[in-house]
């Protein structure tokens, strides 16, 4: 009985011996074990908005562990104390029951576009860390100043027609690059970007014309950091020195004898002409009542027979050049003639342009004002005709087709037989095969001998000619006969037969 108490002792202390060597691995395990429920993750913040970066550990002994967070590889805080020089945006929030330790960051700027990282060191160890989250990047997007976009007032105020122009536009360099695009008007323009140390430039380089005068210069910038936005600056207006472009103003395209003629000379330059002349035929120009206005750009007189078909034209002169307007041809008609009044109109430019027949108009020829109606007149007849004409002829050509097309399906056709036969009588002797003739009721048939008939060795004969016989097909309302038989009657070479 002693022995066995002895043994169960014995039993009992070893026991208790495990349980302790057990409780003891359990709490080694468990404080060489540390592990994140939550560590940090990539995120990207646009510049100005706040950011948390979690932390949070599991079986977190806050007497003997502490939790760092990395910069770069820069230590910036050590529990909730921030060792950063931005600790006025930089703060740590804490939780030691649940391990955790969250890295805020208010009013984030570029700067703080980093790699960070948090960890568990332990102090009983000496500060040897335990655990390390891996590194993230925070990526920060930005947008330029306001500032931005900055465009270059252009290098002169005027230029000459031909010259060079190079519009330049600047924006400050972001994340993501911004884009900038030079727009004339409502069309983009080609331009080239080009990228230094913080900025980003756009630049366009054209040869000026007479259609840019005035035009003003739009350098649009946008970025992929926010939707919709868009920011711009612009250049101009810009002033193009170019000489005149002339043309011809006319109240009307013709005149009556004793009309008031009165002509424009309308003239884009810049600057504005200073100079007009007119090249008017020598016969105006010695006659008094020509009236010149507005520093001879308006030119008035009294239309007249004598310059009908007369060549009038203008030109306008500034410091850059002269520019020459189209002729015209003066139309004069006498005062019974019916004029068509336009209002003002511009006389084309157009180098190639006959001039009209200074004889058209003349009063010889106003009796052919009205043959252009009867050249209308005449041509819709012709076209009447030509139409009655082809729908004539598609008629006639259906009704052929269609008589064709009811002689190849009438029963009442004439059938030679086949056989080449003979007469005796009224007996049909049959003589040797040939193929069908076909004839139309009441046609008239004739058949004449034909030596080049082939015939049977003793061919029956009647009258001393080889005989044909021919037969009728006549449709009767009865399903037999189908066929009328015609009785031979025949001369001495040919023989008739009306059918």
């Amino acid at each position: 009985m002693q022995w066995i108490i002895e043994e169960l002792g014995k039993m009992a202390v070893d026991m208790f011996s495990c349980i302790v060597i057990l409780l003891m691995c359990v709490v080694c395990y468990s404080n060489g074990e540390l592990e994140f429920s939550t560590e940090p993750v990539q995120r990207t913040v646009l510049a100005g908005a706040d950011i948390t970066l979690p932390c949070i550990v599991n079986d977190f002994q806050p007497e003997r562990h502490v939790v760092l967070w990395y910069r770069s590889g820069l230590l910036i805080s050590n529990n909730t104390k921030v060792l950063s020089q931005d600790s006025g945006r930089i703060t740590v929030s804490a939780d030691p029951t649940i391990g955790q330790y969250n890295l805020h960051i208010n009013n984030v700027e570029p700067s703080d576009d980093h790699m960070y990282g948090c960890s568990v060191s332990d102090v009983e160890r000496d500060g040897e860390e335990l655990l390390t989250s891996d590194p993230i990047r925070l990526e920060v997007e930005s947008t330029p100043s306001s500032e931005y976009p900055r465009c270059s007032p252009l290098e002169k105020g005027d230029y000459v027609e031909g010259e060079e122009v190079t519009i330049t536009c600047m924006s400050e360099r972001a994340n993501p690059p911004v884009a900038l695009q030079w727009y004339q008007g409502s069309n983009k323009m080609e331009n080239t970007l080009t990228d230094s140390q913080g900025f980003r430039t756009a630049t366009q380089t054209f040869q000026v014309a007479s259609t840019h005068n005035g035009d003003i210069f739009q350098c649009k910038m946008t970025t992929p950091a926010i939707a919709k936005y868009e920011k711009s600056c612009t250049v101009g207006p810009l002033s193009v020195l170019y000489k005149p472009r002339v043309s011809l103003v006319t109240s009307v395209n013709l005149y009556r004898d004793g009309d008031r003629v009165q002509l424009t000379c309308d003239a884009h330059a810049n600057p504005d002409p200073y100079e007009y002349r007119w090249g008017i035929p020598d016969v105006l120009s010695e006659r008094d009542d020509v009236v010149f206005a507005q520093n001879e750009r308006v030119i008035s007189f009294t239309a007249s027979k004598e310059l009908n078909g007369s060549e009038i034209s203008c030109n306008a002169t500034n410091r850059y050049g002269y520019g020459v307007s189209n002729s015209i041809s003066l139309l004069v008609t006498s005062q019974n003639s019916s004029i068509v009044k336009e209002g003002p109109s511009k006389v084309p430019q157009d180098p190639n342009r006959n001039n009209v027949d200074a004889e058209a108009l003349s009063p010889e020829s106003e009796a052919s004002a009205s043959p252009p109606r009867l050249n209308n007149f005449l041509l819709l007849l012709i076209i009447g005709m030509l139409c009655t004409l082809i729908i004539s002829l598609s008629l006639v050509l259906i009704w052929l087709m269609r008589r064709n097309h009811l002689r190849s399906t009438n029963t009442s056709r004439v059938v030679y037989n086949g056989p080449y036969a003979v007469c005796n009588g009224n007996t049909i002797e049959r003589a040797w095969d040939h193929n069908s003739i076909y004839y139309e009721p009441q046609d008239q048939i004739s058949v004449v001998y034909d030596p080049m008939w082939q015939s049977l060795p003793n061919p029956p004969r009647q009258g001393g000619r080889q005989q044909r016989n021919v037969a009728v097909q006549v449709p009767f309302r009865e399903e037999d006969p189908h066929y009328a038989q015609i009785e031979c009657d025949w001369d001495d070479d040919h023989g008739t037969l009306e059918l």
